[in-house]
């Protein structure tokens, strides 16, 4: 399944989502643990959203490159 798939990227907003709220929630916790627990999680979510759009540029690029060779190869 690609990752612009509608499915993914429900999930994947669903999930981030998810992770950003525990990360804010524990970094609100007094305890340094929790608090940096809570910062790892938050800069999980960013790193997971960064990484998939680069996937989804990079399949685009790919589509467009295939997308022009085949139409400059004619069988003669």
């Amino acid at each position: 399944m690609r990752p612009d798939h509608p499915v993914r990227q429900l999930f994947r907003f669903f999930a981030v989502s998810v992770l950003l709220f525990i990360g804010a929630v524990l970094f609100l916790f007094p305890e340094p643990f929790t608090s940096v627990l809570g910062l790892l999680l938050v800069f999980a979510a960013v790193l997971w959203v960064v990484w998939s759009r680069e996937r989804i540029e990079e399949l685009e690029a790919l589509d467009e490159l295939d997308e022009s060779d085949d139409d400059s190869f004619q069988f003669t």
